[in-house]
């Protein structure tokens, strides 16, 4: 698994874009926030989310996992 801050700065935008795009639907705050709204581990969302963009799966940055209490 690759680390987030390895991927190319325009797939970190794409993978952020995504999860913006995701959370305001939701109307939530964190991935963690999506995560548990959708009944699922945050661990299953960030992987899901990487494939459907064609993206290597990568860690999750801590800041976007808890909505920037990190």
């Amino acid at each position: 698994m690759k680390d987030f801050y390895e991927l190319d700065d325009w797939k970190q935008c794409e993978l952020l874009i995504e999860l913006i795009e995701r959370i305001a639907w939701k109307d939530v705050r964190s991935l963690e926030a999506l995560s548990e709204q959708e009944g699922r581990a945050p661990h299953i969302v960030w992987p899901e989310m990487c494939l459907g963009r064609g993206i290597e799966v990568c860690s999750i940055p801590e800041r976007v996992l808890t909505g920037g209490r990190a």
